[in-house]
């Protein structure tokens, strides 16, 4: 377990160097990964048929994550209740943070390629990836218990994002998008898969995706600078490019990896994390505006973690976040 003081450390270190990383291309990293989001596919062709034909079976046992419990102490400040913000107003500067506290560490299956997270009275929904590996499952947090799990998807199929939504006649469900595969996978709260279809992207790939349940709409990232936003019926209403801006008087830019999406009910904006990159960043779809910036550099995913990518909404300015391949699962509270 870090101190409250090296967490801090780090944490100011981690500012100046999301600064950085900002006042780049937000097409072009100044250090650009060495491998894809996610592996060469075998394959770019999708096939004819639905996955729920032919699913590789499941594991017989399901696993189990021995929790931690983690200091309930800040590594930055005390904890206290951010104002819901509007940005109606914002003057586009999109300044970096690292105000938050570390209210639990738990532990989280390292072998999971976590790609999309959604909480639940008291339960994690969780998506994950890779070539024969990509599954949906539903565990307890702070016990580590898998109580639902979805067959392994066919070999042909990268999982990607997941959300939780209601449909048009009022059923609660999840739905699950894939990398170049551009199909969905819907379910229903058991993870009975009960539907998929097709879509398409700026890049034809699918990488998050969030609900926001008062317009009912979802939005979806794919890689590129936009994000696009589906009705009920799953079809492209509109979509808007994500930008920056780092400082009074600079250039507005334009930003791509934008990857996993939540949905912030508090004050109707999304927070997204950027692949590669430790910072997760506050989107107004209003204007596609980055408004916060924050600095998650000092959150540590174990030995041999990928990268950050995994966001769900607690409530009250707390969230849920780990990353691909992580050991740990951090409850953090954001305060500004």
């Amino acid at each position: 377990m870090k101190s409250a003081t090296a967490i801090c450390t780090a944490a100011m270190a981690s500012v100046i160097a999301a600064l950085l990383l900002l006042s780049g291309n937000g097409n072009n990293p100044t250090n650009p990964p060495v491998s894809s989001p996610t592996p060469a596919p075998s394959s770019t062709t999708s096939p004819a048929t639905s996955p729920t034909t032919s699913p590789t079976t499941s594991p017989t046992t399901r696993p189990t994550i021995s929790p931690t419990t983690s200091p309930t102490t800040s590594p930055t400040t005390s904890p206290t209740t951010s104002p819901v913000e509007d940005y109606s107003n914002f003057d586009g500067i999109a300044r970096v943070t690292s105000n938050y506290t570390i209210l639990q560490v738990l532990d989280h299956d390292p072998s999971a390629f976590t790609q999309g997270l959604y909480y639940d009275n008291g339960l994690l929904v969780e998506s994950t990836g890779l070539y024969g590996k990509s599954l949906v499952r539903i565990w307890n947090p702070q016990t580590g218990e898998v109580l639902e799990e979805t067959p392994v998807l066919d070999s042909s199929y990268f999982g990607e994002g997941l959300t939780w939504y209601r449909d048009a006649n009022g059923n609660e469900m999840y739905i699950q998008i894939t990398w170049q595969e551009k199909t969905a996978f819907l379910y229903d709260l058991d993870l009975t898969m009960v539907d998929s279809f097709q879509y398409e992207t700026t890049n034809m790939e699918g990488w998050g995706i969030t609900f926001d349940p008062v317009e009912q709409v979802f939005y979806v990232s794919d890689g590129s600078i936009n994000i696009h936003v589906w009705n009920l019926q799953f079809e492209e209403i509109r979509k808007f490019p994500v930008t920056r801006q780092t400082s009074p008087g600079s250039q507005v830019s334009t930003v791509d990896q934008i990857n996993e999406l939540e949905w912030d009910p508090t004050d109707g904006t999304i927070l997204a994390n950027i692949w590669m990159r430790t910072i997760i960043v506050r989107i107004w779809p209003e204007t596609g505006q980055i408004v916060k910036v924050y600095d998650f550099g000092a959150l540590d995913g174990g030995n041999g973690a990928d990268v950050l990518n995994g966001i769900a909404h607690y409530g009250n300015n707390k969230w849920w976040i780990t990353g691909k391949l992580w050991r740990n699962l951090y409850l953090i509270e954001l305060l500004e």
